[in-house]
This record gives structure tokens, sequence and C-alpha cells, in this order.
């Protein structure tokens, strides 16, 4: 069971590296074989880092914890997104209503 998880796990993960490698070559761009090997090395060290860490942070926090900490973490960030998003539609839309309003006093 935990081999057919870490081949989910594996194939969802290299989804957008496989995106990015349809990119390069609707372009015409050659990544180097020894450039692409390091890529993959590095990807698959963190990822196994990722998975060890992972393990040993489930025999410290029980599950609903996990479960519960996991939903505040998603739900802080999606607010961070909106309110970052939002102090910069604010920031533009004043910085546009002062260009306009500068511009109709120059005339």
């Amino acid at each position: 069971m935990s081999f057919l998880l870490a081949l989910i796990f594996s194939l969802s993960s290299n989804l957008d590296n496989f995106v990015i490698g349809l990119t390069y070559g609707v372009k015409n761009e050659r990544i180097p074989l020894k450039a692409n090997a390091i890529i993959a090395f590095i990807t698959a060290f963190i990822t196994y880092i990722s998975m060890l860490g992972g393990k040993l942070i489930t025999q410290l926090i029980p599950n609903h914890v996990s479960n519960e900490l996991g939903s505040v973490i998603f739900i802080l960030m999606g607010c961070w997104f909106i309110g970052s998003d939002l102090i910069k539609k604010t920031a533009t839309t004043t910085a546009k209503k002062n260009t306009l309003c500068s511009t109709s006093k120059a005339r």
C-alpha cells in the first residue's frame, strides 16, 4: 500500500515537470542531459527528505491535530493571498485616481 501511495505522490508531484518539459519541447529548447539529471536528483532527494520528515512528524503529532493544523495553515494562506491582492488593487486604483487628478489639473 505504501508503494502505491508513493507512486501516486510521485506522479502528481511530477505533473508540473511534465508541463514544463512540454513547454520547452514546443519552443524547441533543449535542456542538456547533465543539467536535467542534476535537477532530477535534487528533486528526488528533497522529496525523500520531505517524506522522512513527514513520517517523523506523524509519530510526534496526533492525526486530528495535524488535520486541524493543516486546515488553519491553508485558511491563513488564503487570507494572506486575498489580502495582498486587495492591497495591490487598492494601491493601483489610488495611483490611477491620482494620475487622473493630476492630468485633469494640468489641463
